[in-house]
């Protein structure tokens, strides 16, 4: 069966002005192909969050810590299996 890839993308914001002082924002750009439902999970302390739409994703008010991010591999319409990429853009959440 021939696979594609699903794409999360992210991008990390190490401060922001709208995160309480010690905490930190976390933003995603979610990018799947047409009819592809996405299945993206991101940990952290004390902290889980599954992603199941394509677009812009802002987590925020995180506490510091280290944040995974996974794209989970997803069946689509046309009946291939695609598989997950996550790709970093920054330098990870702190205060």
């Amino acid at each position: 069966m021939p696979r594609a890839s699903l794409f999360a993308l992210l991008c990390v914001l190490v401060a922001s002005c709208a995160a309480p002082p010690g905490r930190g924002v976390l933003e995603l750009e979610v990018v799947a192909p047409q009819g592809v439902r996405p299945r993206v999970v991101v940990r952290g302390p004390e902290f889980e969050r599954w992603v199941e739409t394509g677009g812009p994703v802002r987590l925020s008010d995180l506490a510091p810590g280290t944040y995974s991010v996974e794209a989970m591999p997803v069946e689509g319409e046309d009946g291939y299996t695609y598989r997950g990429q996550v790709g970093l853009d920054g330098e990870g959440v702190g205060a």
